[in-house]
């Protein structure tokens, strides 16, 4: 193996959170929350945000999650530290120049914003 090789993307993202609190890898974007939660921001492929279902957004938890997963299977830091965070993930959607949530959950529960509401 080159040990002069560049480290994998996963790898570069979970090095990064430890570093500076913040991971962008394949449409999953941490950061650490300085009131000591683990934000969790993934994205929405609905053309407008109203389009925007709850399935879509359980989806995308169980995709951040399995990233989560794999990152951490990989690096025992980032294991330890993500561990002891509480998740909050928020549904994003993207409107070219930005991002605005759309919904959050945090334990289990999905709470929409006003404008959004199902």
């Amino acid at each position: 193996m080159d040990d002069d090789a560049a480290p994998s993307p996963l790898k570069s993202q979970t090095n990064r959170f430890l570093a500076v609190g913040a991971f962008a890898y394949e449409k999953v974007v941490l950061w650490r929350n300085p009131k000591g939660s683990l934000d969790v921001y993934v994205y929405t492929d609905a053309q407008s945000p109203g389009d925007a279902t709850e399935e879509e957004f359980l989806s995308k938890i169980g995709r951040a999650d399995s990233v989560l997963s794999q990152a951490s299977a990989e690096n025992a830091e980032f294991a330890a530290t993500i561990q002891a965070m509480t998740r909050v993930y928020e549904f994003c959607f993207d409107y070219g120049n930005g991002s605005f949530s759309i919904a959050s959950a945090k334990g289990g529960k999905i709470e929409w914003s006003a404008l959004y509401a199902k």
